[in-house]
């Protein structure tokens, strides 16, 4: 189980996630309640609402916070799976190009995240490299010169 906590006087959050999939745990001096992140993103509303003008600043970061670290996992997760940016961003809406390739670089960094970024060139290179064209019968197929090839496969070597 993976978890992360974050502390003030009166409360205590903490995020992380299970075999069941993420959760939010909200711990006060004496009551904790565990949240999935919709449940979570629906309390820190409501809470905004109820607040007092001097407290809806506060609250609001924090469920900012909140909503970008459950955002920061998700991408995470779909990036492990092979999604492609484009997939990333299609299905988490909020997620940037530039944040989504920020969470990429960290996976790759901590994890050894292969580099899945392929453009349609070298996606057809290592495909008719892996039926054992040569460079130069490749080259001719695609209508690309010999080096470009050899580019690609370059490239490729290094992900």
């Amino acid at each position: 189980m993976k978890l992360t906590t974050k502390q003030n006087d009166d409360l205590a959050v903490r995020r992380g996630k299970d075999k069941e999939g993420q959760f939010v745990e909200l711990q006060t001096e004496d009551s904790q309640y565990i949240l999935t992140p919709w449940e979570a993103d629906r309390l820190g509303e409501a809470l905004i609402k109820a607040a007092q003008p001097k407290q809806k600043k506060a609250v609001s970061e924090a469920l900012a916070r909140l909503r970008r670290a459950m955002l920061t996992e998700q991408v995470r997760a779909a990036l492990r799976h092979g999604m492609t940016i484009a997939e990333v961003q299609a299905k988490h809406p909020t997620a940037t190009k530039r944040f989504v390739e920020e969470q990429r670089a960290f996976l790759r960094q901590t994890e050894g995240l292969a580099d899945t970024r392929r453009t349609g060139t070298g996606a057809e290179v290592a495909r008719l490299t892996e039926q054992g064209w040569s460079a130069q019968e490749i080259a001719g197929e695609l209508n690309v010169s010999r080096w470009t090839v050899y580019i690609h496969r370059r490239k490729q070597k290094k992900v």
